[in-house]
């Protein structure tokens, strides 16, 4: 392990299984208790945010009723949230044309390999099928398990 906390990139729906009770629920919750032990560094995007709130294939964004929770949510300290430059998103068309990816799946991976994060979770089957060079993509993991052989 390095001698600085691992840095993790997470897409929208690994805090959508928090704020929904979905099944992964825990393993998500155990990565934000990394994240405000120190243990990793938690990397987003102003996108991320903003799938949070109208999912993918949601007919409706999340109800107004959790608003605040999501509000909150990403104030707190340990969520380091970085903008997306021109560089990352002409970096994403990459990916996009590449790995057949939508664009938004791309700016996430684009931004992910700009931050040097080591690890990028996701629940999305289409991305966790993906093999890219520089970054392990997996879903949340428990304790323990986050120095696994690459996307294996």
């Amino acid at each position: 392990m390095p001698n600085r906390p691992l840095k993790v990139y997470w897409d929208s729906c690994c805090f959508l299984a928090i704020l929904n009770g979905e099944t992964e629920e825990d393993a998500c919750k155990e990565t934000i208790h990394q994240a405000k032990s120190g243990e990793i560094e938690l990397y987003v995007s102003p996108l991320t945010m903003a799938e949070t709130v109208r999912p993918r294939l949601s007919p409706k964004p999340t109800p107004k009723e959790v608003r605040d929770r999501v509000v909150d949510f990403f104030e707190n300290d340990y969520i380091k949230v970085v903008n997306i430059e021109r560089e990352v998103a002409r970096r994403s068309l990459d990916f996009c044309w590449d790995h057949n990816l939508h664009a938004r799946d791309a700016l996430h991976v684009a931004l992910a390999l700009e931050c040097e994060c080591e690890i990028f979770e996701t629940l999305d089957k289409t991305l966790l099928a993906l093999r890219i060079d520089g970054i392990i993509i997996q879903k949340p993991a428990r304790k323990g398990q986050m120095e696994i052989a690459p996307n294996s």
